[in-house]
């Protein structure tokens, strides 16, 4: 099916997942905070780390879809939580991936927060590229916004370019002709992607 069904992680007993009628649930995920609670937290959403790995096993039991999307960046990360963030992600398993940097848009409590620290890289920087590649705005004193950017590199590269990834993908791609024509589209725009950022990063 075409339409996909938005879910926040948690929002839905196992019952409900069971009776619905989109085999796809979108789950909005961030990064794992150091206390086990995650960052997004800070700027007022979250959830906890055990409801979201007990939602996500109930919809891999179901044969539900799950589309994990992921935020570095956030006040109180480093280069530990970034590692955690990963591991979390390969542990709960979604299907496919997003990961973005922290974007703190004027008048966002992100973005005020980020001002009244110093936290911002240049304050009239723009969050987005000519080509709409993301940048990383944000820079603390113990993680700099370029550790920041290289860890969405590196947390799509260890997420996808593991043995039972590509497995997964391959056999989605062998039993299904359309799958594959999707994939191969998505993986030259992946690459692709990958080549923007480093060009930016030089």
């Amino acid at each position: 099916m075409s339409a996909a069904a938005r879910k926040r992680a948690g929002t839905e007993p196992r019952p409900a997942l069971h009776t619905s009628e989109h085999p796809i649930v979108k789950v909005r995920r961030s990064k794992i905070h150091g206390r086990g609670v995650f960052a997004l937290k800070k700027i007022k959403k979250g959830t906890r780390v055990d409801v979201a790995r007990r939602f996500t096993k109930d919809c891999h039991e179901l044969g539900i879809v799950i589309h994990g999307t992921f935020i570095l960046g956030l006040p109180g990360e480093t280069k530990e939580t970034i590692e955690e963030t990963i591991r979390f992600a390969k542990e709960v398993n979604p299907h496919t991936i997003q990961v973005s940097l922290a974007a703190p848009y004027p008048g966002t409590f992100l973005h005020n927060q980020a001002r009244e620290n110093n936290w911002l890289h240049h304050e009239d920087e723009e969050l987005l590229t000519e080509l709409g590649t993301q940048i990383a705005p944000l820079s603390y004193p113990h993680l700099s916004h370029t550790e920041i950017f290289d860890g969405v590199e590196a947390f799509y590269r260890r997420f996808y370019f593991c043995a039972p990834k590509i497995a997964d993908i391959v056999g989605e791609m062998v039993r299904s002709p359309e799958m594959m024509k999707r994939r191969l589209r998505e993986g030259v725009e992946f690459f692709r992607f990958l080549r923007e950022r480093r060009e930016l990063a030089a």
